[in-house]
C-alpha cells in the first residue's frame, strides 16, 4: 500500500504558475467549487472595494464640460481639457471620509495646487491656490 500524504504535503508538490484558468474553493455551504479567475477576481475586487481596501483607483478623465463639484468619489482623476478646473490638465485627488471630501488638483506642470473642501455633501469652499516658483535645489 502507498504511503498517504497530508493535503499540505500534496498542495506542496504542486508547480507554481501565473496563469490559471480556476480556482478550487468552498462555496458558503462548505461544498468543494471551482471558480475562474474573471470570478475570482470581482468577488475579490468587491471585497475589497466594501472595506474600503483601495479607495485610490483610477477614475474618469475630467474634460470638457464635465464639472468638479459632481466629483465626490474618492480616487485619482485625470484633467484632459478642462474648462471647469481651475486649470486645463493634471490630476486631482479626492478624499471622501463621508462627513468631509476633499479635492486636491495639480497642474501638469506641477507648479500650482489646488485645494477645497465639501462638507456633509454641502457646497464646495472656493479653491485655494498654491503656486510654486521653479528653484534649483
Amino acid at each position: 500500500m502507498g504511503v498517504i500524504k497530508t493535503m499540505k504535503e500534496v498542495e506542496s508538490a504542486l508547480p507554481q504558475k501565473k496563469e490559471i484558468n480556476y480556482v478550487r474553493a468552498l462555496d458558503k455551504n462548505g461544498n468543494p467549487i471551482l471558480i475562474n479567475k474573471e470570478d475570482l477576481a470581482q468577488v475579490v475586487g468587491e471585497l475589497f472595494t466594501s472595506l474600503g481596501l483601495f479607495p485610490f483607483m483610477q477614475r474618469d478623465i475630467i474634460q470638457g464640460e464635465m464639472s468638479p463639484d459632481d466629483i465626490r468619489t474618492s480616487g485619482m482623476y485625470d484633467v484632459g481639457n478642462s474648462t471647469t478646473m481651475p486649470f486645463n490638465y493634471g490630476g486631482l485627488l479626492v478624499f471622501n471620509t463621508k462627513t468631509l471630501t476633499i479635492q486636491t488638483g495639480v497642474d501638469l506642470q506641477g507648479k500650482t495646487i489646488c485645494i477645497r473642501v465639501s462638507w456633509n455633501n454641502g457646497p464646495w469652499s472656493s479653491w485655494n491656490n498654491f503656486t510654486f516658483n521653479q528653484q534649483s535645489i
